[in-house]
C-alpha cells in the first residue's frame, strides 16, 4: 500500500513538473524563467508579462548580423514603431524596440546587442512604462546604470545617447502619470548621464508644447504612442544630439 501512495505521488510530481516546464516552454523558454525570477530578486515583483511577441522580437534579433558601423536604436513601443533607417536616412540604424518593455527587460538583452560585435552607437529610450508598473525611481535608475555600465565594459568605444522620458497626456494614456514624476525621473537620468560622460538627450519640453505638463496633442492620438509629426520631431532632436556623421 505504502508503495502504491509513494508511486502515485512520484507520478503527480513528475507531472506537475512536466507541466510547468511546458508553460515554461510556451511563455518563452528559460529566458522567461530567468527574466521573471531576477525581477523577483530585483524587488520587482514577478507580475512583469513578457508575453510572445517580446520573445519573437528578441528571436528576430538574435537573426540579426552584427557590424561595427550599425548604431542601435533601444527601447519600448515608442522605439519599435519607429522606422529609423529611412526617418534618419541612414541604412546602419538598426531598430531593436520591443512594445512594453522596461528597464529591466533592455538590461536583460543588452548583453545580446554588444556580443561578439559591438555596434558603433547605442541610443536608448526606455522607462515609462516602469512607471507604468510602478516600478520605483531608484530602482529605474539603478537598472540604467548597470545597462550603462555593462555597454562600457563590453563595447568601450561605443557612444551612448539616453533620451529623457516623453510626456503622455494623462487623460489618455492607459494609466495616468503626474508630468512630476516623469521630471523627476529625467533629472536622476540626466546627472546619471552626467556622471558616466554619456549624452542625455531632453525630450520633455520638444513633445509638451503648451507647456502643460502633457503630451502636445499634435504628436499623438492616444495620449502615449507617436503619430507621424512625433516621430519626425523625434528625428530632429536625434540628429541634433547625434552631430556630424551620425
Amino acid at each position: 500500500m505504502k508503495r502504491r501512495v509513494l508511486l502515485l505521488s512520484i507520478a503527480l510530481n513528475l507531472g506537475f513538473l512536466a507541466g510547468l516546464l511546458a508553460l515554461v516552454r510556451i511563455k518563452g523558454g528559460f529566458d522567461y524563467l530567468w527574466m521573471k525570477t531576477s525581477s523577483l530578486i530585483r524587488g520587482e515583483g514577478f507580475v512583469r508579462d513578457y508575453n510572445h511577441h517580446y520573445f519573437d522580437r528578441e528571436e528576430l534579433f538574435a537573426q540579426m548580423p552584427k557590424r561595427s558601423d550599425h548604431a542601435l536604436i533601444i527601447g519600448d513601443s515608442l522605439v519599435e514603431h519607429g522606422d529609423w533607417a529611412e526617418l534618419l536616412d541612414d541604412p546602419t540604424m538598426r531598430n531593436r524596440g520591443i512594445l512594453g518593455d522596461d528597464s529591466l527587460g533592455v538590461l536583460h538583452r543588452i548583453e545580446k546587442y554588444l556580443k561578439p560585435i559591438p555596434p558603433r552607437k547605442v541610443c536608448l529610450l526606455v522607462g515609462i512604462n516602469d512607471l507604468f508598473r510602478e516600478v520605483s525611481e531608484e530602482r529605474i535608475i539603478a537598472n540604467l546604470e548597470d545597462i550603462l555600465q555593462r555597454i562600457s565594459s563590453l563595447a568601450p568605444d561605443c557612444s551612448i545617447l539616453v533620451h529623457g522620458i516623453l510626456p503622455i497626456d494623462d487623460r489618455l494614456a492607459p494609466k495616468p502619470i503626474a508630468s512630476s514624476t516623469i521630471l523627476s525621473l529625467n533629472a536622476r537620468l540626466s546627472e546619471l548621464c552626467l556622471k558616466h560622460g554619456v549624452t542625455y538627450i531632453e525630450t520633455f519640453r520638444t513633445f509638451d508644447k503648451d507647456e502643460d505638463g502633457r503630451l502636445d496633442a499634435n504628436f499623438s492620438r492616444d495620449g502615449l504612442h507617436l503619430n507621424a509629426k512625433g516621430y519626425f520631431a523625434w528625428k530632429q532632436l536625434l540628429e541634433a544630439n547625434m552631430g556630424p556623421g551620425k
